[in-house]
């Protein structure tokens, strides 16, 4: 049995948030619908501590999906291949995981069933690939082709941080300066300017009086701060409409919003070719996608195009209508439904996006830099300036 968090309606249209627990989400609706509640929202509950530490990593998965593969392709059987990978893992709850796996197989279940069991590891598109496989009889080439999904996404994260890395550095580095010149610098200046009884221009006076303000306030502002922080970030992952707004939020953001969008359709057509090369069908596969590809707009948006395709109307029309869908996705997969090629146009425009995001990460540090320079400079010199505009004032002062 697995715990799961939900938010669900009850009969007045109250929407209340709890606990369950239950084999899979489908069994948790069912038992919350027993207790007439409809369910909104249904996630996998995470374990306290430190999971951080303890987390199976994408690289993990596709080392174990590859080496799996390797080895029932070799003429292992699954049973004993699963033994192997036991003695060489490195991870303590991948090792597990995978007795647990080892011990159901020799049961008599099947591999994507006993998968199933991990949701936070292993996610929908991971076990409907597999059980595809095992229903084809192909379960060594669907294992390399997971594989292969599953390296393509440890790349995508590492160019997604890697994007991110050095404007966040920049922008602590310049949060860190200003702090230093208001909380330290300006206390200091001022003494200077009482002393001489200067006369101190409206920008000085301004950044005096916030000196004062933090200097003041400074342990409620960094309580205030860090309990704003838990609060936002609590309302972002515990209701629909939080994770929307913050979705839409990141997509909103100049240069980075464009990324993003780049990032979410190399995934949304990746995931949905490997679905149905391997005979998922598209219905089902549109599910699964819109669950994988991590963003709630676009989950939004592949939820309402199956509904159209659910009543007959091909996948590239929604596509074409939506306006976080660019027109060469559309277009592509037109050419796809009507050659019967999708799951081929669909890696092609998986490849395609790809180099796309690996072209916009290289350019990403030319194009920030300078905006990030003027943006500092900006705030560094109208602090210099808030500084040095008295001292002028008081050279004349003296020398009068």
């Amino acid at each position: 049995m697995l715990e799961y968090t939900y938010l669900a309606k009850n009969k007045e249209g109250q929407v209340i948030k709890g606990d369950i627990e239950a084999e899979n989400e489908m069994s948790a609706a069912k038992v919350l619908a027993t207790k007439s509640l409809i369910a909104i929202d249904i996630i996998t509950k995470q374990k306290s501590g430190f999971s951080l530490f303890d987390r199976v990593s994408i690289k993990n998965k596709a080392l174990f999906a590859r080496q799996l593969a390797t080895m029932i392709n070799a003429g292992l059987p699954i049973s004993q291949a699963l033994q192997i990978l036991v003695e060489q893992s490195t991870s303590k709850k991948f090792t597990s995981i995978l007795e647990q796996i080892a011990r159901d197989i020799e049961g008599g279940s099947q591999l994507s069933v006993s998968l199933s069991k991990f949701p936070v590891v292993f996610s929908k598109n991971d076990i409907s690939l597999l059980a595809s496989g095992e229903a084809s009889g192909n379960l060594d080439k669907t294992l390399l082709r997971l594989a292969d999904q599953l390296e393509k996404d440890y790349r995508m994260n590492k160019k997604l941080k890697s994007a991110l890395a050095y404007p966040s550095f920049i922008a602590a580095v310049v949060f860190g300066v200003v702090c230093l010149m208001i909380v330290y610098v300006m206390p200091q200046m001022e003494d200077l300017y009482k002393s001489f009884n200067a006369d101190l221009p409206f920008l000085t006076r301004m950044m005096i009086g916030l000196s004062h303000f933090i200097s003041r306030f400074f342990i409620p502002l960094i309580l205030f701060f860090v309990a704003l922080f838990f609060v936002l970030r609590s309302y972002i992952q515990n209701t629909v409409n939080g994770r929307k707004a913050w979705d839409a939020f990141k997509l909103n953001i100049p240069l980075f919003g464009d990324f993003l969008r780049k990032v979410y359709i190399t995934r949304f057509s990746r995931t949905l070719s490997g679905l149905v090369s391997s005979g998922v069908p598209l219905l089902d596969s549109l599910k699964i996608v819109s669950d994988a590809v991590g963003s709630v707009v676009f989950k939004k948006i592949i939820e309402d195009a199956a509904e159209e395709v659910r009543s007959g109307i091909p996948l590239s029309t929604p596509l074409k209508n939506s306006a976080e869908f660019p027109l060469i996705v559309s277009q592509m997969v037109r050419v796809g439904e009507q050659t019967g090629e999708l799951d081929n146009m669909l890696m092609n425009l998986s490849n395609y996006y790809e180099e796309e995001v690996d072209n916009t990460v290289k350019s990403f540090s030319s194009l920030l830099e300078p905006i990030i320079i003027v943006v500092m400079g900006l705030v560094v010199g109208t602090l210099l300036v808030a500084i040095m505009m008295p001292i002028y004032g008081l050279g004349k002062v003296i020398f009068k």
